[in-house]
This record gives structure tokens, C-alpha cells and sequence, in this order.
């Protein structure tokens, strides 16, 4: 009898603690409450120590209980541009994708003359030209179909590239004009059993033989307009490679920053002539960037109106789904409605933990489309969607053989205590899932994801168990 009394005075107490009052009056009146109980029976109970993880559970006084009814909402937000210059990489290709649209991915740069001696000009004196390319690095790193063909199309810059504000900074839709007849054209496929990658890790593409001859007999001749590189941005702008798909997906590749246009000659030799090449060099990574554009036409997206006007678009909207496609400002925003009602189940103490599983559609990475490496959710505060990095919560991809499902799996106990329980007004609050700005910047990649709706279709989706101390 006297344990009963016990336990019915620790509930009274612990409710009383722990319970969310909703007004001053009432918090007053329970305070008043709270101190009779504690002064009635503070001498014959304690708090119980709990363990869930490293915490410790008396037991008789209380257990802990999972919830998944608390489902979150899901929505597609737009994002804003962003840098894309000094990354390392050119990203080039074009790819129809069924769920998200055309994406077409073009990079621009600034190339700088050779540096002549005395010496090469004097190696240079009986040499011939003989042909021009561009020459660029493959990085090895794919998106979309690469067993059909692809069509690259180099141009001359009709404008020096530069920076349009204080930031130093080029963007990932800023682009400049380019003279109409393209410099060199190739047509190719990267499938790896076909041609052997067509060139192994580097590809050429063959350029004019008008300007190839042009710029040859520059370096021959040490012409004033290639002995600074000042002089030569003026003559020579620079060059935008882009693509064009003559089959019906495309695909992306990446490529290293360091292209450059190769001029090869031959000199006399010993019973043949000798082949060599003079290169035009980039200028300055910094001035190196990639331009990515989408076309949603006749998409869930495009059809929503999802942009700088519109940039909260809810799954509800878009057939139960929501897109993350950094690269063209497209990523996942989730809140979390009802979470609070959770302190108002039969002797709720406190949450102790959150999880929160996220499975994409399981019909949308196959065969071409994989799902990101690492994937990072991050709080967010208001209608704009800004968030921050580094404070995002990683989570790799998990594969189950037995139902060929991927997920990922965060631990967002924290935010759901330290906001979404703490926090009165979450007007704007919320996840945003990303993934991080090296990988958007310099690649394409894509997740689809469903929500309760789906998931409770086993299709993938999203999941939030939580798990509470109650007092039994």
C-alpha cells in the first residue's frame, strides 16, 4: 500500500514537471500544486534514474515506449544559385531525365598562350602544322546513360569571362556569349566496353583547322598578342565546351579543370619527320566555372511552378513525392506538425529519442540513376530554407539484399527536443536534406523520395519513431 502511494505521488509529481501548460494561470496554479506534492511526498520518492543508450532505468517506475504515428510533412524547396567556379572540375553533358526534366550542363574557361624562348622559336623555324584539339582530363565520374552517343561542341567566347560582383564568384547560371559557329565538334560514347572509354582517361576533340593554323603560326612567329596574357585574352577570350544528346537520355561526365587546346606540328628528323605540340594552357582556376540548367516542362515540378516565386512546393502537390536535385537548386524540406502532441500521451516524462529513416522511391535509382554517397539533414528557420553545412547530420546509404531497398538513417533526438518540443513558434522550421556543396558543384545526382503515403505503399518513404519514458 504504501509503494502505491508512492508511485501515484512520483506520477503526480512527474506529470506536473514535465507536462506543457498553455497559459500563466495554469502554470501557476500547478506550480502551487507541484509544491504540496513535493512537500507531501518528497520524503518517500525519487526521480528515477532512466537508460536508454548510456541512461539508466529503474525498474518498476518506468520504460520506454516507440511511436511511428507522428509522420512528417515532406516538400520540395528551390534553392539559390550558387558558386561554381574554382571546383576542380568541368561538368559537361546533357541528360533527359523522365521525373525531373532536361538538364544540360556546359563549362566555360580562360585559356593563356605558351611561353616562347628564343629557343623554341628557333625549333619552330621548318616546322608544319599539323592539327588542333582540346584536350581534356576525364575525372571517371558519370551520370546517366552512357552506352549512347554524345555530341560536344567547343565555341569561342564573343566576351572575356569576369566577375559581375564583389564576390569573386561565378555562378551556376551565369553565362556569357559565345560566337554562333562552333570551333570543333566531336561525337562520342564514354560506355566503358565500347572504344575503351573512346580515348582512355583523356579526350580530344578536334577544333578548326583555320584557327589551329592561326594560333601556330602566332607562337612561330612570337606575335606581340601572345607574349602576355593580357594581350591574348583580348584576341582569344576564351571557350565554352557544351553538349548536345543525339540519342534519347544522355549522360554527365566530369572532366579536370586543366583543359587546354594542344597544337600539334611536326619538324624534320632523321629519315622522318617528327611530331610535337605547343599548348594554350588554362588561365586562373578561379575564372573556370560550369553553367547548369534544367528544363521541368511537363514535369511534377514544372507543372507545380517550383521557383523563386514558388519555393515551397508540398509532396501532396507533386504525386506524394518530393525531389533533391542540388545541382538544379532543388532540395527536401521536412517539418513536423504534430510532433508536440507526444507530451500528451498517457504519462509522457520525456523523449529520448528520434530516428528518422529516409527510403527512396525504390523505382527511382535503377538502372541509371544512383543514390547519393553520404546524404545530411540540417535545421532550418524560415521561409527562405537557409541552412547551414556544417551542421548537418550525415547518413550513408544502407542497402537490404532481402527487399533490394536502400535508406538512410539519422538521429535527429536533439532538434526534435531542442526545437520542435522547446520552440512555441515553428512558423518556417524545419530539415533540410542536402548533400554537401562538392559534391552538387562539380556533379549530378538525384533522390526521389515519397512520403507517408508511399511508405505505407512499401514503395520507400519516410519514417519518425520516437521513443518516450513514461512512468508506469
Amino acid at each position: 500500500m504504501f509503494v502505491d502511494v508512492q508511485r501515484l505521488i512520483c506520477r503526480i509529481i512527474y506529470y506536473i514537471l514535465n507536462r506543457r501548460m498553455k497559459s500563466r494561470t495554469s502554470r501557476f496554479y500547478f506550480g502551487i500544486l507541484a509544491m504540496l506534492a513535493v512537500a507531501v511526498g518528497l520524503h518517500s520518492c525519487t526521480k528515477a534514474d532512466i537508460t536508454f543508450g548510456d541512461q539508466w532505468v529503474e525498474n518498476g517506475y518506468s520504460q520506454v515506449n516507440m511511436v511511428d504515428t507522428f509522420a512528417p510533412q515532406m516538400s520540395t524547396i528551390y534553392v539559390d544559385t550558387f558558386p561554381t567556379n574554382g571546383t576542380g572540375y568541368s561538368l559537361i553533358g546533357v541528360y533527359k531525365d523522365p521525373a525531373l526534366g532536361v538538364v544540360k550542363a556546359s563549362t566555360y574557361m580562360r585559356l593563356q598562350p605558351p611561353a616562347v624562348t628564343n629557343g623554341i622559336i628557333d625549333s619552330l623555324a621548318g616546322a608544319v602544322y599539323d592539327s588542333a584539339v582540346v584536350y581534356l582530363k576525364l575525372k571517371n565520374n558519370e551520370y546517366g546513360d552512357t552506352t549512347q552517343n554524345m555530341t560536344l561542341n567547343v565555341y569561342q567566347l564573343a566576351k572575356e569571362i569576369n566577375y559581375y560582383d564583389n564576390t569573386s564568384n561565378l555562378y551556376n547560371n551565369t553565362s556569357f556569349d559565345v560566337n554562333s559557329t562552333p570551333i570543333g565538334t566531336r561525337t562520342f560514347t564514354l560506355n566503358p566496353n565500347i572504344d575503351h572509354r573512346a580515348t582512355g582517361d583523356t579526350l580530344l576533340i578536334r577544333l578548326s583547322d583555320v584557327l589551329g593554323q592561326d594560333l601556330f603560326e602566332k607562337v612561330r612567329k612570337n606575335n606581340p598578342i601572345i607574349q602576355n596574357t593580357t594581350d591574348f585574352l583580348t584576341y582569344f577570350k576564351g571557350v565554352k565546351i557544351s553538349a548536345s544528346a543525339t540519342d534519347n537520355n544522355g549522360f554527365m561526365f566530369n572532366a579536370a579543370d586543366s583543359a587546354s587546346i594542344r597544337i600539334y606540328y611536326t619538324v624534320p628528323g632523321v629519315g622522318e619527320r617528327i611530331r610535337q605540340y605547343t599548348e594554350f594552357t588554362l588561365n586562373n582556376s578561379a575564372y573556370q566555372f560550369n553553367n547548369i540548367s534544367i528544363d521541368r516542362s511537363s514535369t511534377a515540378l514544372g507543372n507545380a511552378g517550383i521557383g523563386r516565386l514558388n519555393r515551397d512546393v508540398p509532396s501532396t502537390s507533386t504525386g506524394h513525392l518530393s525531389y533533391l536535385q542540388q545541382s538544379t537548386q532543388t532540395a527536401i524540406k521536412l517539418t513536423f506538425p504534430s510532433v508536440k502532441n507526444i507530451v500528451y500521451r498517457s504519462n509522457y516524462l520525456r523523449l529520448v529519442k528520434a530516428v528518422l529513416t529516409v527510403a527512396p522511391q525504390n523505382s527511382s535509382y535503377l538502372p541509371y540513376y544512383a543514390v547519393p554517397s553520404a546524404l545530411y539533414v540540417a535545421p532550418t528557420a524560415n521561409y527562405n530554407n537557409g541552412y547551414t553545412e556544417s551542421m548537418g547530420i550525415p547518413s550513408a546509404p544502407y542497402l537490404d539484399p532481402s527487399i533490394r531497398q536502400y535508406s538512410y538513417t539519422f538521429d535527429i533526438t536533439s532538434y526534435i527536443n531542442s526545437t520542435e518540443l522547446a520552440t512555441e513558434d515553428l512558423t518556417g522550421r524545419g530539415l533540410v536534406m542536402f548533400v554537401p556543396a562538392s559534391v552538387y558543384k562539380s556533379s549530378i545526382g538525384r533522390l526521389i523520395v515519397g512520403d507517408i503515403a508511399n511508405q505505407k505503399n512499401n514503395k520507400g518513404g519516410i519514417k519518425l519513431q520516437l521513443y518516450y519514458l513514461s512512468v508506469q
